[in-house]
């Protein structure tokens, strides 16, 4: 779960540097549809349940690509939020990151 990294873009900076060209990556994690309230951020449950890290969906995965990847967006499970989230705008999202060119 990405999403519990404090610095998220470094992450995927660090994958992207030790693949190969045309390495993939796939990742699986959460996401969000619309902010959460500050208080939803500071909630221990929805840091532990990898809520309260999660950054908005575009956000996330526009910080794969400004690394250099390229994004292919395997499934989006938006019903989670019902089954496990108590209905806060979340997705489950799986992601295919192909490292392109030279560097």
């Amino acid at each position: 779960m990405i999403n519990l990294s404090p610095d998220k873009e470094k992450v995927f900076s660090e994958a992207y540097r030790v693949l190969k060209n045309g390495g993939k990556m796939f990742i699986s994690d959460i996401v969000l549809l619309e902010e959460l309230t500050q208080e939803q951020r500071n909630d221990e449950e929805l840091i532990a349940g990898c809520v309260g890290g999660a950054v908005l969906k575009d956000d996330y995965i526009k910080m794969i690509q400004n690394v250099g990847f390229k994004v292919k967006v395997f499934t989006e499970d938006k019903e989670i939020s019902k089954r496990q989230y108590n209905g806060i705008k979340v997705e489950s999202i799986m992601i295919e990151a192909t490292k392109e060119g030279g560097q």
